[in-house]
């Protein structure tokens, strides 16, 4: 059974990592072999995640600066490997990888939705796309119900729940000793967290000027930010415009994230929209206070602690993290999370696809 899986590019975002946690399961059935096509110049972390997940990772051209060029490659790599399935992660652009693969005869073609708002300018286009995905697939998927609604709106979907390596991210008191030691992070330091790309989406610019207004009462906040992406210029030259530069680290990606989350102290999400965040799940895993914006699928609250804030509203952020109890030692039932455990949940996806396999590409 050969699959070949779409996304934009290789980032250091939830897509990825979502993909890392289940073809590496998936991949140790030895009825299978996974593709993963992807677009502009990866991120080396990331990749090699995929690459040791089992993967056969390939890129082509740029959809936005050679979109000939990048449908020829498209159709021409599902021509010579013919798959058995073409499962797209491109969301409003699922339709191109998805009539390429109409165009050479696969059978079985699922979109999947890992967004719950519009992230082009055009509502036309976007209607236009949304109308396009639901055309030449055959099988829709989403992240969760937030995502499945808005690509899908009343056509039948099934959620595949963003799911982790729950014991991975179980709290390890000793690792945050040496974690904080090595980011320069003392005993008396509130350490606040961030993990997502640095783009417009996640509104990290948002974080820095919540940590100013903390520092007006309580000098010992910090702020660590992991991840990489075009705001990255911007986000420095703010961190110096607003004299944070002793009090914020920017931390590019790194394979083993879990040590990250044992360092933290207040874990925060601020994003203008989101499918639904793989962070938020590591970070209550790892038994933090977590802080997530209105914007998010409000299913991604596992733990009672867990709150969701207006980022129109900077002083609530301000006051409920300025409440949260920090804990050397975070303890969690990690039963709590069984329905976001790869180990429970990759079967869901196996199962579908070896179920269409069968059935050339009808669900029974």
């Amino acid at each position: 059974m050969k699959i070949m899986h779409f996304i934009s590019g290789v980032k250091s975002g939830g897509v990825e990592q979502m993909l890392v946690n289940y073809t590496e399961k998936i991949n140790q059935h030895k009825n299978v072999v996974e593709y993963i096509i992807y677009q502009h110049s990866p991120n080396k972390v990331s990749l090699k995640k995929l690459n040791d997940a089992g993967n056969i990772c390939i890129r082509v051209a740029d959809k936005r600066t050679h979109p000939i060029k990048n449908f020829i490659e498209t159709y021409s790599l599902i021509k010579k490997y013919n798959p058995d399935i073409i499962h797209a992660h491109m969301n409003l652009l699922n339709f191109l990888p998805l009539f390429a693969g109409k165009l050479n005869g696969v059978k079985i073609r699922i979109s999947h939705s890992h967004i719950a708002h519009i992230n082009i300018s055009s509502r036309v286009l976007e209607k236009i796309f949304k109308f396009l995905n639901v055309l030449t697939a055959n099988f829709l998927l989403s992240c969760g119900t937030k995502a499945g609604q808005y690509m899908y709106g009343n056509n039948r979907y099934i959620v595949i729940p963003n799911s982790i390596d729950v014991p991975q991210f179980v709290f390890n008191s000793e690792m945050r000793l040496r974690t904080r030691k090595k980011l320069g992070i003392n005993q008396h330091d509130i350490l606040l967290g961030n993990i997502g790309r640095l783009t417009e989406q996640k509104n990290q610019m948002f974080l820095l000027d919540i940590l100013r207004r903390l520092k007006i009462f309580e000098q010992n906040y910090k702020l660590v930010i992991i991840g990489s992406g075009e705001k990255r210029v911007e986000i420095s030259k703010m961190i110096r415009d607003y004299g944070l530069d002793k009090d914020v680290l920017l931390v590019s990606p790194i394979k083993n994230v879990a040590k990250l989350y044992d360092a933290m102290d207040v874990f925060l999400l601020p994003s203008l929209y989101e499918g639904f965040p793989v962070s938020a799940i590591e970070a209550q895993v790892s038994g933090l206070p977590t802080i997530l914006s209105s914007k998010i699928d409000k299913s991604a609250k596992i733990i009672e602690s867990t709150k969701f804030d207006n980022i129109d509203m900077a002083n609530d952020w301000v006051k409920d993290i300025s409440k949260c109890h920090i804990k050397n030692n975070r303890q969690v039932h990690v039963e709590s999370f069984s329905q976001f455990n790869i180990e429970n949940t990759y079967t869901k996806l196996y199962d579908l696809y070896k179920e269409l396999f069968k059935n050339g590409g009808r669900k029974s």
